[in-house]
């Protein structure tokens, strides 16, 4: 039988990169060395004899998964238990991390966290206003939190826009583990009518909700869904059976939309920037395919713009800006694949060049790319952090970005 062996993390370093360790059934003790910050994606995930962990005090980032699937049964930790609280700490595969043994070396006085204003009932104030106004003139785009307390899992992609003249779209529907806060925040802003209705592609944290939604869009005092976009992607039965649903109702279904389109809603120019005819003949079964078959949509309102591309993956990302080239500008953007290491490369963000990105999920996304984008002077969310989002863009080339908690990037759900 092989012998299970102790690591030390050579300094490389304030971040250790995705992936470095992934899936080593050697590693039975890991010392991560002071001067480390951040621990990347997935770094040590599923190294399945993973049981000691000795972490530095330095430390101020476990992005997601880091540790997922290791029966961690002991962790040492160079700080206090107060330091130990102010880790950041993604809640996407942490539980065996969580689950451990915590002993704590001590460190300095730390000052507690501070308690978060929780502004979400005055943000679903103001877009219930917006609605009942019929628009102000400009464009909207709310992320809801979508977290669920006890519920670990990503929860998906969900965004509505409110055109300048109160027309609606819903791009996508989140994951059913987190289906009671969406349903939870459409209710909470009155919303009982689509004009239209987008899913970017068909993984099941993109349109598990469909179902729901659509019944009680058309359930009593709803008005139903006008128009429905969908790219035609051959996956999963969920998006086929919502397509039944909405056509035995009336709904205008445009299920070839491909890149080269372009549609005006209310003074918006939306243009279709991918998937092309040639990307959707692949096989979907991959996910990274899957994943880049995603709706890349471009809304622009007089000066102001907003790029909305699903889950795009980094290969795609580049051919996407060779072949777009500065039809990706936007001044709002939505990350890719929930901001995830897979994704939002350099490259792809020297093209679209956002002063105002964000990410839904649970957590931040990554912290390398937080950290980027700060450096490159651009304004970070993430639904995971600081909760429903929305973004007002003007036609003269303004943009408000209000939160439903303060701007510190810190997790909604504290795992540790």
């Amino acid at each position: 039988m092989e012998k299970k062996r102790e690591w030390t993390l050579p300094a490389a370093g304030p971040v250790v990169e995705p992936l470095i360790c992934a899936g080593d059934q050697t590693l039975a003790s890991l010392t991560v060395p002071e001067g480390v910050e951040v621990l990347g994606a997935k770094a040590f995930s599923q190294c399945g004899e993973l049981r000691v962990l000795r972490l530095p005090r330095s430390l101020t980032h476990i992005d997601m998964k880091c540790f997922e699937g290791c029966p961690l049964e002991d962790v040492y930790y160079g700080g206090s238990a107060e330091q130990w609280a102010r880790l950041e700490i993604s809640p996407q595969g942490s539980e065996g991390l969580l689950a451990a043994r915590k002993h704590f070396a001590g460190g300095g006085a730390v000052s507690p966290l501070r308690p978060r204003e929780d502004r979400g009932g005055d943000l679903l104030e103001r877009l219930r206003g917006i609605l009942a106004a019929g628009g102000d003139g400009r464009l909207h785009i709310a992320a809801p939190g979508l977290c669920v307390d006890g519920v670990l899992t990503k929860p998906g992609d969900m965004t509505l826009l409110i055109f300048p003249e109160g027309a609606t779209m819903l791009i996508d529907t989140g994951h059913a583990p987190n289906r009671s806060r969406a349903m939870e925040f459409l209710r909470g802003i009155g919303l009982r009518s689509l004009d239209y209705m987008a899913f970017s592609h068909a993984d099941l944290d993109h349109v598990s909700n469909a179902g729901e939604i659509g019944d009680y869009l058309y359930g009593p005092g709803g008005g139903g869904i006008r128009h429905f976009w969908w790219t035609g992607q051959r996956f999963g039965d969920i998006v086929p059976a919502f397509i039944k649903f909405l056509r035995a109702r009336g709904t205008e279904l445009d299920l070839r939309v491909r890149a080269g389109r372009r549609f005006w809603i209310q003074g918006v120019e939306v243009q279709i920037l991918g998937p092309t005819e040639e990307e959707l003949l692949l096989d979907p079964a991959d996910q990274e395919i899957r994943n880049s078959q995603s709706m890349m949509m471009r809304f622009a309102l007089g000066r102001a713009s907003y790029l909305t591309c699903g889950d795009l993956y980094a290969a795609q990302e580049a051919a996407a800006a060779a072949r777009c080239g500065e039809a990706l500008r936007a001044d709002v953007a939505k990350s890719n694949h929930h901001g995830c290491f897979t994704s939002n490369t350099d490259g792809w963000l020297d093209a679209v060049g956002a002063r105002f990105v964000f990410s839904c999920g649970n957590d931040s996304g990554s912290t390398a790319l937080v950290r980027e984008l700060r450096r490159r002077g651009a304004a970070c969310f993430s639904t995971g952090c600081q909760g429903t989002l929305l973004f007002s863009l003007s036609p003269g080339g303004g943009c408000e970005a209000l939160t439903q908690y303060d701007g510190e990037m810190r997790c909604i759900q504290r795992v540790n």
